[in-house]
């Protein structure tokens, strides 16, 4: 089948038709009958188009899926005219080439699944948090690379923020910070369209390509490329990528002309490379172009002092986003998810957070509010659970004292204890009067 379209109408007899016609030009159609089904929809499968009734009522699908999913192209099935009347939906007076060109032109102007493009400072993007070890030295090497337009290779497990780290270097970059930052997934985009969505090509270049357009190592022209799941390219592809960033130029599919190529290119995977390149399903040679630096980012199962950063950091941005208040999770619920295995890594604490906020009625998430997965580590080995307990405890008291500008009669009111109560845990966490000020 061709592309895959979801239809969003509450008429179900249009839907339907509408899903008969297009099935019968090639494409793969699913129906839904209102906007959370839709979303849903959405949310568990790959689309290419949504068709949509524009209205009040239909505001709040429009408005999400651009925000959520920037890869699915949106094409409304009617219009307002220029008399103020709306003008007949195609969906029930046009099922012809009027509706096949729309759908065609969407398609053809579209982002590609599993491609974004941002300008600095993208709303609803996450700067890299962490104190650990780990976390320092990825910050340290950011810092490092700021200065040199070299290719970069991050690495690790699924969830880790190989994008976040992409982004954190871009912003950190002076040449390509006011530029574009591209981001696409070569896992989401099915190899026929991968060298177009890459490369561009020129008007007629296929069937189809009705238009001359650019690609993305074109649209990232003075900014930044980041490749994720690099180690997923068409090992065809590879050879041609590989050309591209050795000559700093690229060439349309169908074209003749060369480019100049002047975007940073950054790639990620959670492959192990090596053993593709052993299997032959990379080429060893672009390897060793994309990695010469490589940056590792280690699961969060590796450096559980992070946890409460991350989780402070999701609850401020989710209490803005969800219109809540809340003030915290409490030990007992921190203790679970410092001890916790998660091997979905961040992406999956932030998940578990927001799933507590929307559930949770009241201002701290508690152990109960926790997937019964998670909050049965806390039944677990009881000297685990102490040493997570008695971790979290010292890091929390060392960020309000921190905050309070080592000042501890404010950091004991902020604690909501009293100042010889706080003495007193300092001597149990064995914190020194100078250590918590001099910490970041």
């Amino acid at each position: 089948m061709g592309a895959a379209i979801l239809i969003a109408h509450d008429d179900p007899a249009v839907g339907e038709a509408l899903s008969i016609f297009l099935q019968g030009q090639g494409f793969d159609c699913t129906t839904a009958p209102d906007s959370p089904t839709a979303l849903r929809l959405l949310r568990h499968g790959a689309f290419d188009l949504v068709l949509f009734e524009p209205g009040s009522e239909r505001e709040g699908l429009e408005k999400r899926a651009r925000a959520e999913f920037p890869g699915t192209a949106l094409l409304p099935l009617s219009s307002p005219a220029t008399d103020g009347r709306r003008r007949a939906a195609p969906s029930r007076f046009h099922l012809n080439d009027e509706l096949i060109r729309g759908v065609r032109e969407a398609l053809e102007r579209r982002t590609p699944a599993g491609a974004q493009e941002a300008d600095r400072g993208t709303p609803g993007s996450d700067p890299l948090i962490g104190r650990s070890p780990q976390m320092k030295g990825v910050l340290e090497m950011i810092r490092k690379l700021s200065t040199a337009p070299s290719t970069v290779l991050v690495t690790g497990e699924s969830g880790t923020g190989k994008e976040v780290v992409a982004r954190a270097l871009h912003d950190a970059c002076k040449e390509t910070r006011d530029q574009k930052f591209v981001a696409i997934n070569c896992a989401a985009i099915p190899a026929t369209l991968m060298e177009s969505e890459l490369f561009g090509h020129v008007r007629g270049a296929f069937t189809g390509a009705t238009a001359e357009k650019k690609g993305l190592l074109e649209t990232a022209e003075g900014g930044s490329l980041f490749l994720d799941e690099i180690g997923e390219l068409d090992i065809g592809l590879q050879a041609k990528l590989l050309r591209a960033i050795d000559r700093k130029e690229v060439v349309r599919v169908g074209g003749v002309s060369p480019i100049r190529l002047d975007a940073r290119i950054m790639c990620a995977t959670n492959r192990d490379l090596r053993e593709q390149i052993s299997r032959r399903l990379f080429r060893e040679d672009l390897y060793f172009r994309i990695s010469v630096v490589e940056i590792r980012l280690a699961p969060l199962r590796e450096r559980p002092e992070d946890i409460p950063d991350l989780v402070a950091h999701f609850m401020a941005r989710l209490n803005r986003e969800l219109r809540r208040k809340f003030r915290g999770v409490d030990p007992d619920a921190m203790a679970a998810l410092m001890v916790y295995e998660w091997r979905g890594n961040v992406r999956e604490l932030q998940n578990v957070i927001e799933r507590a906020m929307i559930l949770r009625d009241g201002e701290t998430v508690g152990l109960e509010d926790l997937p019964a997965h998670i909050a049965r580590v806390a039944a677990g080995p009881p000297t685990k659970l102490r040493e997570a307990l008695r971790s979290f405890e010292r890091e929390h008291i060392r960020t309000v004292l921190r905050q309070a500008g080592s000042d501890r009669d404010e950091a004991a009111r902020r604690l909501g204890i009293g100042v010889s109560s706080l003495y007193r845990k300092l001597r149990a966490l064995k914190l020194t009067a100078e250590e918590p000020a001099s910490r970041d």
